[in-house]
């Protein structure tokens, strides 16, 4: 995880200039800056001045890093163009690839482009830069590049990396709101600025180099070119010596000069076109001429200066200022970033810059999934120790379930052997607690005259001829239920009677009682009593449910039992003891709570008028009633 370092490759026709930057953290510092005179050299044409251009990066042990290289300005095109301020996103492409078509004209050729958002300002509301070139310029840079084994990872306007290398050098340049000149001055062309606020608000080309400064030094020196381009001495230029032949050429540059700024001013909006500069800056071999950017701003009634990263004596070199921007936007730092690089280069850029964080995933990933298999393993294991634990207990529990089952049917056929003696022994507490609940339900003038289990109550009921049902057996007399497999005293009964059995499972159980008693009859509703009694037995623990008994369930029992009293209170009534009438009723009293579960089996009626067949007693173990 090494520093963020970008190298910026100026090239021009007679020197090569390059800055070396990296990223820490927030911060970028310049590593290095460096020139190749290629004059020096002895290298004349463009093939020698890239081949020495290699050998020295070579030297410098850049030779295999990512280069930002600059494109001569005057090969492309830029523009500032003013659009709807609520166009953002994808709507703000779409318009400017729409602005880039009409920039290319009707030409056939493919162009590369990009553009920058400016704040809005200078009465533009949604101020952009755009930048076009030919797509054949710039795949002719590159290739010129690849040919003697430098990797290009970026392609920018060097006029824009002039202009980003005076707002990192100069931030105060970046919040100046009135607009200044920036001059870039090549060996054979120049490149004019006109920014404010931060924006670019002109680019353009000026047919003007450096050159024609060293010819006139050189006539100045009555010697050649060549010796006036090898000396090292400073040269100056003094406004005041008139026949001086740099006053001559510096009117020229000021001509240029001014009749770009001409052509801006006319196409320029009215809130900033009529303003004064503010400064000149001047950058490019040209700077190196004492008095220049002085007589500059001279000329334009303000300050002019020079502007470059730190030589090698400390002081500025305007040399390197295309190379510090060019560096800038490589390293993703430039204020106004506007990239020209062919999508391939793009791409191959960044899967390089990508690759580190490729191999941080994959070593992330296989030590994930090593993780993630050792604790798979691991768990397998624990549930492999789990799994036999329960195969043991399965085991065992399947040796004990053939003895489970064994102790369970034994626990059923003793629970059915106890039936009767839970059924029959509980029936004489039950009739003491229902007289108990029927003393306390029963009021001053009540007769309570009946109280009887539901199978007492059914076994009187008289038998229908029309059921086919068959008679019910007889009862054994009472020393024989009583005492089973006694011997009688009487002479004539010399064989013991046969003792009563009752299957268990086939156990009638008492589920209810029966009662009856008279009320006397008291205002318009005779029944008030009767309810009454009903409601009192009803708000008791031990029954649930009581009420009338529905006159199809008294099958003449009613006659039986109400018979002798109602001939009684007749009697009653002829000896004039007694004159109330009294309202007859039976009540069945259903229990709340049953001592033994055990489901209630509705018969099914019978579909033919014949004699259904007894069933088959159950297979079940009987015991004595």
């Amino acid at each position: 995880m090494r520093e963020k370092q970008s190298v910026g490759l100026d090239l021009g026709q007679s020197s090569a200039k390059l800055v070396q930057l990296a990223l820490r953290g927030k911060t970028v510092h310049i590593v290095r800056g460096a020139t190749f005179d290629a004059r020096k050299e002895g290298l004349l044409d463009e093939a020698e001045m890239f081949a020495g251009t290699a050998s020295w990066l070579k030297e410098l042990g850049l030779a295999d890093r990512d280069f930002s290289i600059g494109l001569l300005q005057h090969l492309a095109t830029t523009q500032v163009s003013d659009f709807p301020p609520e166009a953002t996103g994808d709507e703000l492409t779409g318009m400017v690839r729409f602005e880039t078509v009409q920039l290319a004209g009707l030409s056939d050729e493919a162009f590369a482009s990009d553009y920058h958002v400016m704040a809005p300002d200078y009465g533009r509301k949604n101020p952009v830069l755009i930048g076009i070139c030919r797509q054949t310029a710039i795949d002719e840079r590159n290739r010129s590049f690849t040919q003697v084994g430098l990797r290009v990872c970026e392609v920018a306007m060097e006029g824009m990396a002039a202009a980003n290398a005076l707002f990192f050098l100069h931030p105060d340049a970046l919040a100046e709101k009135a607009p200044q000149l920036i001059l870039d001055i090549g060996a054979e062309s120049s490149t004019l600025m006109i920014v404010a606020g931060g924006q670019v608000l002109y680019v353009g080309a000026l047919l003007f180099g450096a050159d024609k400064f060293t010819k006139a030094l050189a006539a100045l020196a009555d010697g050649s070119s060549g010796a006036a381009a090898s000396s090292t001495a400073p040269t100056r230029l003094d406004l005041s010596q008139f026949d001086s032949p740099l006053i001559g050429v510096n009117r020229q540059l000021e001509g240029e000069i001014r009749n770009s700024i001409e052509h801006w001013r006319a196409g320029e909006r009215p809130e900033i076109s009529g303003k004064a500069f503010s400064k000149v800056w001047v950058c490019g071999g040209g700077a190196k001429l004492e008095g220049l950017a002085a007589s500059l701003g001279r000329s334009y009634g303000c300050e002019g200066d020079a502007f470059g990263p730190a030589g090698a004596g400390g002081a500025a070199d305007p040399q390197l200022a295309v190379a510090l921007g060019l560096a800038l936007q490589g390293l993703g730092q430039a204020t106004i970033a506007i990239s020209l690089c062919p999508e391939v280069i793009r791409w191959s850029r960044l899967r390089r810059q990508r690759f580190g964080y490729l191999l941080a995933a994959v070593i992330i990933l296989l030590s994930l999934t090593a993780i993630f298999m050792f604790r798979y393993s691991t768990r397998l294991e624990r549930q492999a120790r789990d799994f036999t634990a329960q195969m043991e207990n399965l085991e065992k529990c399947r040796d004990l379930i053939p003895k489970l089952e064994d102790h369970t049917q034994l626990i059923q056929h003793h629970e059915k052997m106890l039936l009767p003696v839970v059924e029959k022994a509980n029936r004489g507490g039950r009739f003491v607690k229902s007289m108990e609940v029927l003393a306390a339900a029963q009021g001053e003038k009540d007769w309570f005259i009946y109280l009887a289990d539901d199978l007492s109550f059914d076994e009187g009921k008289p038998k229908d001829d029309k059921t086919g049902a068959a008679p019910a057996p007889e009862r054994a007399p009472a020393r024989s239920a009583a005492f089973p497999g006694a011997v009688s005293l009487d002479a004539n009964e010399s064989a013991a009677p046969p003792l009563q059995m009752t299957l268990v499972s086939g156990m009638e159980q008492v589920r209810s009682m029966v009662m009856a008693g008279y009320s006397p009859k008291a205002g318009g509703d005779f029944l008030v009593p009767v309810k009454a009694i009903r409601d009192r037995i009803n708000e008791t623990a031990l029954f649930e449910g009581a009420d009338s008994l529905p006159k199809p369930e008294r099958s003449g029992r009613d006659v039986e039992i109400f018979l002798p009293w109602d001939s009684y209170l007749k009697g009653l009534a002829e000896r004039r003891i007694t004159t109330a009438p009294f309202v007859p009723y039976m009540f069945r009293l259903p229990f709340a709570v049953l001592d033994i579960n055990k489901p209630v089996v509705v018969p099914t009626p019978a579909k033919s008028a014949k004699p259904a067949k007894p069933p088959p007693p159950e297979p079940t173990e009987k015991s004595d009633d």
